[in-house]
């Protein structure tokens, strides 16, 4: 990724300002000393002028926007300062300041930002490219997950206007996401004030007076320019104001909304409704605005940034997406077309969802290219037996749909006999193959779905499976009920194995819900609400599976996981022990190899932990075995920290495990990233220093990886010679890891080795290493 744009810094980014676009010095409605060489920069009528001007502390030229006095009474001045200053993210303008002026305006001081919007970008250069869709579609989603995320700071927002009139795209390269003016903070009884057509959702369509009595009279509606002002090359975003609704106390609405809206040919005002049936009941038919409708307007943006043509009003049909032959791949095309769904339920439900799987993106296209691979090798099979049959044409059309039915029947044949000879990747590509061929019928799903619970992809089993609802593949109607209590089986379990069990429990009830729901289900179900907390619905689960007359092996799991929760660890591990004794499926007895770990690492027992692991990589699968490695090397580098005199020892052991999961293709990010400590703890410093940068390439968002990677280059340099040593490089990845960690911050996460590094390189510039 290019520079951020860093705001309020030294070397922050300035925009030429052209000399005629700007008047001389004039003298506002309020008085602070920290702007001086305020200019005019266009007087737009309405309900703002806009000035430029410089601010001393900061060093810097900022944008006032001046809200005029006719307007001022639909303002509120003390929700708009505390909610728009709190707002701070790379890729949001920053607001410094909204002043009361003498003359009895508002003035809102904001950031001048360099580039053009995403319209203006596509109308120049025409559609993007894979690469910039991808890029900006992260960042999207990264600013996303910073406005709907509810802090101490502020409340969650949700933006409701997300349009490529709205995304500036800096000359950094980065995007910027300007124009709060119709922004909800987010309450489970929201209402839309305005909408634009194609790129709102359809539940933003609602009646705005739903959300008022009948009678009251309708807000004036006044036409605006757009947002935003050239300033030569700068584009200036609208600062925002916090306006409560006519009614608000009745409707429980609070609106961030600017004081400028967008012109009325962009823009349609919710309409007043005159009877009963005036207008659908769109919350009733699409539910309330949530997190949802913004990734609703991220994938239309989207959607028009990659085919340079405006998608259609929600409320009607969209031309599909693939029909202007986008330059993007065919996994870019689901992800957008998921977001895009009008029922909310089968979009992205989080903006952190939809950026797992732009960053899981490339292995979907490499997926979707050995699928397209083995669909054209079958479709010449098929054509081949076609030929063949050509003298009758019933005979031939019946012979086609009988070998076209019995390849998918042997692709899952295939598929299960290559995943019980640990061929994984030959399973998934069988599967892959199969779901082409019928992508009507669930089975092949379903077995996709179970083969990535079974070898530890977890979210990706989920993600299989939400995929093909929301693309109307997995639907009532090719679902028999031992189907529709198999998937959720398996996403509850997956939930389970993520610590996710709000949502096990949720999907887990579905399955028990069921005509004749197995055992399977109602030991998963208990097993979810133990973890849940609700250990009094989990015992009464537990007595249901009893009398069920489930195995004594599904019985005694329940009972010891709720004695470990309860604390009771000794009791809890001898019914490990007998559940060990009495299962055999592998994926039972890794969840209770590794649930008698946990056990006896909080009884400080490691010696028995590591026992138990050791016994659970023997005993299961090599698919099976990859968390039992993964806590076996958690369990080494604990004992070489603390361990300093047999560190290599364990270090060595934490090597092997590691090196098998690589080899084994089941490494994930995490084992990398130990990998590398390990071989740089074992001065294998080449080897580690390939995993980082390769990781560093594949995961370029990521600050670990040149974080670690830094750390790295300053041990493998103090091997050299004095006179021979050299830190550039590594000040370099620290500098690197710095910008990516500015977002991670603002998402939330803290992290002390990042402080430390920080010492570190400070050092080196202290000792003259560095200059």
């Amino acid at each position: 990724m290019g520079k951020a744009f860093r705001r309020g810094s030294a070397d922050r980014i300035q925009p030429e300002i052209r000399e005629d676009s700007v008047s001389e010095n004039v003298v506002l409605g309020f008085t602070n000393p920290d702007y001086e060489n305020i200019r005019v920069l266009n007087r737009l009528g309405g309900t703002g002028d806009l000035f430029v001007a410089h601010k001393k502390g900061m060093n810097i030229d900022v944008v006032i926007k001046r809200t005029q006095l006719q307007y001022q009474h639909i303002m509120n001045q003390e929700n708009e300062s505390s909610i728009l200053k709190s707002l701070k993210h790379q890729y949001l303008p920053r607001i410094y300041d909204v002043l009361s002026g003498n003359d009895g305006c508002v003035y809102t001081v904001m950031d001048l930002i360099s580039g053009q919007n995403l319209q203006q970008y596509v109308e120049q250069n025409g559609p993007v490219n894979q690469k910039e869709c991808y890029r900006w579609a992260c960042q999207l989603c990264e600013v996303m997950q910073y406005l709907h995320q509810e802090n101490n700071e502020k409340p969650a927002i949700i933006h409701c206007d997300i349009k490529p009139g709205n995304v500036m795209i800096t000359n950094s390269g980065d995007i910027c996401l300007i124009d709060f003016n119709t922004s909800l903070i987010f309450r489970r009884d929201k209402t839309a004030v305005g909408v634009t057509d194609g790129y709102a959702a359809p539940e933003q369509y609602q009646v705005f007076t739903q959300s008022r009595p009948q009678h009251t009279p309708q807000m004036p509606t006044v036409a605006m320019p757009e947002n935003r002002v050239s300033a030569g090359s700068a584009t200036v975003p609208m600062g925002a104001a916090t306006v409560p609704l006519k009614n608000a106390q009745e409707s429980g609405v609070t609106v961030v909304m600017d004081a400028w809206t967008p012109p009325m040919e962009e823009t349609v005002p919710m309409p007043q409704s005159t009877g009963a049936q005036a207008q659908p009941d769109r919350q009733k038919d699409y539910g309330p605005i949530s997190m949802a409708t913004d990734l609703y307007a991220v994938g239309a943006t989207l959607y028009y940034a990659v085919t340079g043509h405006a998608p259609e009003k929600s409320l009607g049909e969209v031309t599909p997406l693939e029909h202007y032959r986008p330059k993007i791949s065919r996994s870019m095309q689901t992800i957008i077309v998921r977001a895009m769904q009008k029922q909310q339920t089968r979009r992205f439900q989080q903006a952190s969802e939809m950026l797992r799987a732009l960053k899981n993106i490339d292995q979907m296209d490499l997926g979707y290219k050995k699928c397209q691979f083995r669909k054209r090798v079958t479709a010449v099979v098929l054509a081949a037996c076609f030929a063949a049959s050509a003298y009758s044409c019933y005979y031939g059309v019946e012979r086609m749909h009988s070998e076209r039915e019995n390849v998918y029947l042997l692709n899952l044949a295939q598929a299960d006999q290559a995943e019980q000879n640990l061929e994984y990747d030959t399973a998934r590509e069988l599967l892959d193959s199969a779901i082409q061929q019928q992508p009507g019928r669930a089975d092949a799903y379903l077995q996709m779905a179970a083969l990535l619970y079974r070898t530890g992809d977890y979210q990706s089993a989920i993600d299989q499976l939400d995929s093909a609802v929301s693309s109307g593949n997995l639907t009532k109607k090719n679902m028999d009920s031992v189907s529709v209590e198999q998937m959720h089986f398996i996403k509850g379990n997956c939930y389970i194995e993520l610590k996710d069990y709000a949502n096990a429990v949720r999907e887990l009830q579905t399955a028990v819900s069921t005509q004749g729901a197995s055992t399977d289900s109602y030991r998963s179900f208990a097993i979810a609400l133990a973890n849940d907390g609700k250990m009094k619905e989990a015992q009464s689960t537990l007595e249901t599976l009893q009398e069920r007359g489930a195995s004594s092996g599904d019985c005694d799991l329940v009972a010891a996981e709720i004695k470990s929760l309860q604390k009771q660890n000794s009791e809890a591990l001898a019914l490990y022990e007998k559940v060990l004794d009495e299962v055999t499926d592998p994926q039972l007895l890794s969840h209770a190899y590794l649930a008698a770990a946990r056990t006896a690492l909080n009884m400080e027992d490691t010696a028995y932990a590591e026992r138990i692991l050791e016994r659970g990589c023997q005993a299961l699968p090599e698919s099976q075995t990859v968390l039992e490695k993964e806590m076996l090397v958690d369990i080494q580098l604990q004992q070489a920290a603390a361990d300093k005199q047999n560190a290599e020892q364990n270090y060595k052991k934490a090597e092997q495990l590691l090196r098998e999961l690589v080899e084994s293709g089941y490494a994930t990010i995490s084992t990398k990233l130990n990998l590398a400590t390990v071989l740089q703890a074992l001065n294998q410093y080449q080897e580690a220093d390939d995993i980082l940068t390769e990781l560093a390439q594949q995961y370029p968002l990521d600050y670990r990886f040149d974080m670690q990677r830094a750390y790295l280059l300053i041990d493998w340099q103090g091997t050299n010679p004095a006179e021979k040593r050299e830190y550039q490089l590594a000040n370099d990845c620290y500098e690197s890891a710095v910008q990516k960690y500015r977002q991670a911050q603002a998402n939330g996460t803290e992290d002390a080795q990042m402080t430390v590094l920080k010492n570190l390189i400070d050092q080196l510039y202290t000792s003259g290493w560095l200059k």
